[in-house]
């Protein structure tokens, strides 16, 4: 589970609108049918949230989700694939950039949103948490700083 991401969470509840929870089975089922390294932290915000809305405009996709869901992780990945994108990422974020898992390795990555390749990779959904979204947000709604080594590894 990102720590960071659920205290920020239980600390601010307003800045978070979750879908709720996802049935471990049926998720750990659904991510076998993916072909990818899913990292942990990645499996447990889903069952723990289900999905949802962060902050301004920050959508963490839904799993699992029928395909004619517009923030699902199907749909949206399904939108991409069209534009080109390799298969050898799973998209599980859309907001102030476009987040994705990297199949090889489990990595999470910000994908360019023209050319589709790789701008930054981040070793953990803590790291992509703390340094990228709570980075951008964390001002403007007066969350506690974080101390200088979390999501900087």
């Amino acid at each position: 589970m990102n720590d960071q991401l659920y205290r920020d969470a239980q600390a601010r509840p307003s800045l978070f609108s979750w879908n709720g929870g996802v049935d471990q089975h049926l998720l750990e089922q659904w991510i076998s049918g993916q072909r990818l390294r899913i990292p942990i932290e990645l499996k447990d915000l889903w069952r723990w949230t289900g999905g949802g809305e962060l902050f301004e405009t920050e959508t963490l996709l839904k799993p699992i989700i029928n395909e004619t869901n517009y923030d699902s992780v199907m749909t949206i990945n399904a939108k991409w694939r069209q534009r080109g994108l390799s298969d050898r990422y799973l998209i599980f974020h859309i907001g102030m950039m476009v987040s994705a898992v990297r199949s090889k390795d489990g990595f999470i990555v910000e994908l360019d949103e023209d050319s589709l390749t790789e701008k930054r990779v981040f070793p953990s959904l803590e790291a992509w948490y703390s340094s990228a979204i709570r980075a951008e947000y964390a001002n403007r709604y007066g969350l506690e700083p974080l101390p200088r080594h979390v999501g900087r590894k």
